[in-house]
């Protein structure tokens, strides 16, 4: 009896042995099941990611071709032609696009109808006055056309009274701008400097614009004399300054007080732009020509 108890006893343990290995085995089946089903879970998840990326990927180039695109041209404000976006102007001010063709045409036009200063074409219909600016025009213009304009703007401002005054020289054309009252203008095309306040044609430094000019009213006898005494002596007259240079003796190239012109004394000729003034002077045909000395 004792001994089937022992072996009864023995095989409870075995059984129960073996029920815990099995509960063991299948726990861990389970979690194996578990994990290969986790990981099959992640690597769809992982994949289905991929897809999305690249749906992603191939929408951004999409946009980005079209945008591409768009931009390759644009569309101009007055002609409303398709251009290509390097001809391109932009009114920074504003914003405004035009095509350079038009641009240029139509601030042109504003030019030589002296319209100035150049407003923007796309702000004037809503009456705001977007100025373009000079370093704007040039980008536009052509030399000429710039030159023109900015003459017309000196003249525009002289008009005005905005401290530009013309030349007031003989067929020079140029404008000086006053820095300070009472101070000399110097004309930015010939140098020739002038009194902004009275238009003199002189700078009278020293005196007053009423003193000066009261001083040419009691010299005008003397202008007179001296007129008559420079045409009986010959004097030739500077073609830049206007003022006589007394030429007693030496050669008839002659060189005025002003220091910036050279010109013939019997013909006036301007001689201060050839590198050999005294060329002209040995020129067969030329009315000065052996008359260097005369």
């Amino acid at each position: 009896d004792a001994g089937d108890s022992l072996l009864a006893l023995l095989n409870a343990n075995v059984q129960q042995l073996d029920g815990a290995e099995r509960q063991r085995v299948c726990a861990e089946d389970a979690l194996r099941h578990q994990q290969r089903s986790d990981d099959e879970d992640f690597a769809r998840q992982l994949q289905q990611d991929e897809r999305d990326r690249a749906a992603r990927e191939e929408a951004d180039a999409a946009l980005a071709a079209q945008f591409a695109d768009a931009y390759k041209t644009f569309r101009c404000e007055i002609c409303f032609d398709d251009r290509p976006i390097d001809e391109v102007f932009i009114v920074r001010s504003c914003g405004h696009r035009y095509c350079r063709e038009c641009a240029s045409a139509g601030f042109g036009r504003d030019i030589a109808e002296n319209r100035l200063p150049v407003i923007c074409p796309g702000c004037r219909p809503q009456s705001i006055d977007t100025i373009v600016s000079d370093a704007e025009l040039s980008l536009v213009l052509g030399e000429e056309k710039m030159r023109e304009y900015l003459t017309r703007s000196l003249q525009s401002a002289a008009m005005k009274g905005e401290g530009i005054a013309p030349c007031p020289q003989t067929d020079c054309g140029g404008f000086g701008a006053r820095s300070a009252p009472g101070e000399a203008i110097e004309c930015n095309k010939c140098g020739y400097q002038f009194c902004f306040e009275c238009g003199s044609v002189e700078y009278h430094a020293g005196s007053t614009c009423e003193q000066y000019q009261q001083w040419r009213r009691e010299n005008a006898a003397g202008d007179d004399l001296l007129e008559d005494e420079a045409q009986r002596r010959g004097w030739p007259k500077c073609p830049h300054c206007q003022v006589y240079v007394g030429k007693e003796e030496g050669c008839n190239k002659v060189q005025c007080r002003c220091q910036r012109f050279s010109f013939c004394a019997l013909c006036s000729a301007d001689l201060s732009h050839m590198r050999d003034p005294y060329v002209h002077f040995n020129q067969r045909g030329s009315p000065c020509y052996n008359r260097l000395f005369e």
